[in-house]
């Protein structure tokens, strides 16, 4: 092995970089959306393993529902924004200004990794979809914009 030459993993072909289509972008909503309700309803063990067709209580429905709706806003909100994983993740509600049009969220610099910029302009669109949930769930200015 002393030999061989290493490999330069920037001429790898193999891990190209794109950005996702419209079509696998709805699909990827969309299956965020369903998949924590999917996963609890398949049955695991038996002969009808690999099947959707757990009993399910509705409350627990309701629940899987509501996470599967905040795991695809947060995917949407990732697509539309650009903000990476940690910015995303160390957000408040306070961060997020409706008074402005148009309405804005602003980044602490000490949780962005893209330190010269102030804030990020808002899809009204998805910021109202936000509102909505925070709003949903009386959260104050200080929680999580997602949980």
């Amino acid at each position: 092995f002393a030999k061989l030459p290493t490999a330069d993993e920037g001429a790898d072909r193999r891990r190209t970089r794109r950005a996702l289509t419209e079509p696998e972008l709805v699909r990827l909503l969309d299956v965020a959306r369903r998949r924590p309700l999917l996963d609890a309803a398949t049955v695991r063990r038996g002969k009808d393993a690999g099947k959707p067709i757990a009993n399910l209580r509705p409350e627990t429905v309701a629940r899987l529902e509501r996470l599967g709706q905040e795991r695809a806003l947060i995917y949407k909100t990732l697509v539309l924004t650009g903000l990476r994983r940690n910015e995303l993740r160390t957000l408040t509600v306070g961060q997020l200004d409706l008074d402005r049009e148009p309405a804005f969220l602003t980044l602490d610099a000490a949780n962005e990794n893209r330190r010269h910029l102030p804030g990020i302009r808002a899809y009204q669109g998805l910021f109202l979809i936000i509102t909505r949930n925070w709003t949903n769930n009386s959260r104050n200015k200080k929680n999580p914009l997602f949980s």
